[in-house]
């Protein structure tokens, strides 16, 4: 953390280390990355292969909510390639155009979930 209770809002002199500033130009290069595909006409589709295990391991090595935002986003994107899976399929038919895309997200969020307690230090010590 750049400041404590000791430096009372003063900067702390110690340069960020680079892998630190690596890691945070890569997660907003993927998050505004996604943002831009899944406002395009199928893009998160044709990228879905490259951002959704981009966005875990962006989530993985962020704190609790950056680890929340890169999750909804892979859900999303998901949710995307499961309506043009199910489109593609089964066409218009009622239930399934929308079982898939909820499957979808659904699956990403729980998926992410469980893999992210598995490598997540925890925040203070037992005892």
């Amino acid at each position: 953390m750049p400041y404590d209770m000791y430096t009372l809002g003063k900067k702390d002199p110690r340069p960020v280390p680079i892998e630190v500033r690596a890691r945070r130009i890569f997660k907003f290069v993927v998050a505004s990355g996604t943002l831009f595909l899944l406002m395009s006409m199928g893009g998160a589709i044709i990228g879905a292969p490259a951002l959704v295990p981009a966005l875990w391991w962006a989530g993985r090595r962020s704190r609790r909510l950056g680890a929340a935002g890169f999750t909804l986003l892979a859900a999303i994107v998901m949710t995307e390639v499961g309506w043009a899976i199910a489109y593609t399929a089964v066409g218009e038919s009622r239930p399934w155009i929308t079982l898939g895309p909820v499957l979808g997200f659904t699956a990403t969020v729980v998926v992410f979930a469980m893999t992210f307690r598995r490598f997540r230090k925890p925040d203070r010590p037992a005892g």
